[in-house]
């Protein structure tokens, strides 16, 4: 079958880890289990908006800020926060609370819908506000590419890393 202006699924994945392998550092999205991998393998195989549509290579906006956002997901052990964790089929654990104007991580929907994030107009994200929410481990390196991002506020975590990509 072909997806997303005539590739095969094979040619899309291609180029999505071409995409994807800018914001990272070398060898860390190939790096099984690594949360880059992790985040990538999530990005091919996750729908979009609820329709059953894959994210398109040529969607470079969409494939950077989700790619980004759920690599942050997976080096901060995304699925113990405090607040609005994914839900993982056929996961074990406890389900962190949501509310109702928010969406979950690793969702369908936009990323501007999800917890703590802060889009402008544009669709851009512009803030990260996930303070009391249980991170640990450190700030992924790819954070330096999300160019709109403004606000980060990771206070009341435990061990998060320097943000030293926001610096020179």
């Amino acid at each position: 079958p072909l997806l997303c202006d005539g590739l095969t699924p094979d040619e899309r994945e291609a180029l999505l880890l071409f995409e994807v392998s800018q914001y990272s550092e070398d060898g860390t999205v190939s790096s099984s289990g690594s949360p880059q991998n992790t985040a990538f393998e999530w990005l091919v195989n996750t729908p979009i908006n609820g329709s059953g549509d894959l994210v398109c290579p040529s969607d470079t906006v969409t494939v950077r800020q989700r790619y980004i956002l759920a690599t942050l997901y997976y080096q901060t052990n995304g699925d113990n926060w405090a607040n609005c964790d994914a839900i993982i089929p056929g996961g074990e654990g406890s389900i962190a609370p949501c509310d109702f104007m928010t969406a979950r991580w690793l969702g369908s929907n936009s990323v501007c819908f999800w917890f703590g994030i802060t889009c402008s107009r544009g669709n851009m994200v512009t803030g990260i506000n996930l303070d009391e929410n249980n991170l640990v481990g450190s700030v992924p390196y790819e954070l330096g590419f999300l160019e709109s991002l403004q606000v980060i506020d990771f206070d009341g975590n435990l061990d998060t890393g320097e943000l030293n990509f926001l610096s020179g």
